[in-house]
């Protein structure tokens, strides 16, 4: 199963994230240095784009709604725990040309990851005009 989105372009909608990798939740994202979003040719680069277009400092509580949602049923084992949030507010990306972009990859950099990780869940983000 993969993780659908939706992009409003030129607006400020924001998609809220919570990372599980190898089936558990990555709770701090603290030794994050630098997130990916790579849309078919387009990078969006978190060190490059606009201030407030990706972050991950924000915290969420894990909620059952959260868990009931989650296929892989990772998140029912988190439920009442805090866990960072990565943010994404791509509207404001103007590179992003409308339609549906298939495999998506979010890329993730540490001090010990300088090539950047890619995270494993599939994504696919489509991008509207809203005019």
């Amino acid at each position: 199963m993969s993780l659908r989105f939706v992009v409003y372009a030129g607006r400020d909608n924001v998609e809220e994230l919570l990372i599980v990798e190898e089936d558990a939740l990555l709770t701090d994202l603290s030794g994050l240095t630098a997130v990916q979003v790579v849309l078919g040719s387009t990078t969006i680069d978190s060190d490059a784009a606009p201030a407030g277009t990706i972050w991950w400092t924000d915290q969420k509580t894990v909620t059952q709604v959260m868990a009931d949602e989650d296929p892989s049923g990772v998140l029912d084992d988190y439920v009442g725990q805090n866990a960072d949030v990565l943010k994404l507010r791509l509207g404001n990306v103007s590179e992003l040309e409308s339609g549906v972009y298939q495999n998506c990859c979010l890329l993730l950099f540490d001090s010990g990851n300088p090539d950047g990780v890619v995270w494993d869940q599939r994504v696919q983000i489509t991008v509207h005009s809203c005019e």
